[in-house]
């Protein structure tokens, strides 16, 4: 009895190891880009990047909020990005058209204590996405959110 026993213990742990560690059915991890981690900027320094995923007719719209508390105007230019988090990794969500860094430019001007807010039809650029844990990357500013459906 005490053979089973330490089998099953030792048998729990290599399995929850392998199931967290397995390939994510919905993505194929083999053809995609590893993300870069957005770098820590003084400019970004206490700006904010909140989403809210909102459904409507059309699909999902995520809606980033940039929040400047600081005194002096921020300001960003670029490319968001989208990435996806498989097997404790970040991945860049490909396009439609299978370019991980294609997008929307987008310029940012926010004043001293003020918030904007961005719509992002992500749909369009990326199709249904399936569950799981996502992050937007904006001018090296980051917001995770989660997909449950």
């Amino acid at each position: 009895m005490k053979k089973v026993f330490f089998f099953l213990l030792c048998l729990f742990p290599c399995l929850l190891f392998f199931s967290c560690s397995s390939k994510n059915s919905d993505w194929d991890v083999e053809n995609m880009v590893l993300a870069k981690e957005p770098e820590e900027k003084p400019e970004n320094e206490n700006v904010f990047m909140t989403i809210v995923m909102e459904k409507s007719d059309q699909g999902r719209v995520f809606w980033i909020t940039f929040d400047n508390p600081n005194l002096k105007l921020w300001s960003g230019y670029d490319k968001y990005r989208l990435d996806v988090l498989i097997n404790r990794k970040w991945y860049c969500v490909p396009y439609l058209d299978n370019d991980a860094y294609a997008g929307v430019e987008v310029t940012v001007g926010l004043k001293r204590s003020k918030t904007f807010e961005l719509p992002i039809e992500h749909e369009r650029a990326y199709g249904k996405l399936p569950k799981g844990h996502y992050r937007i990357v904006y001018s090296n500013l980051a917001a995770e959110f989660d997909i449950a459906e």
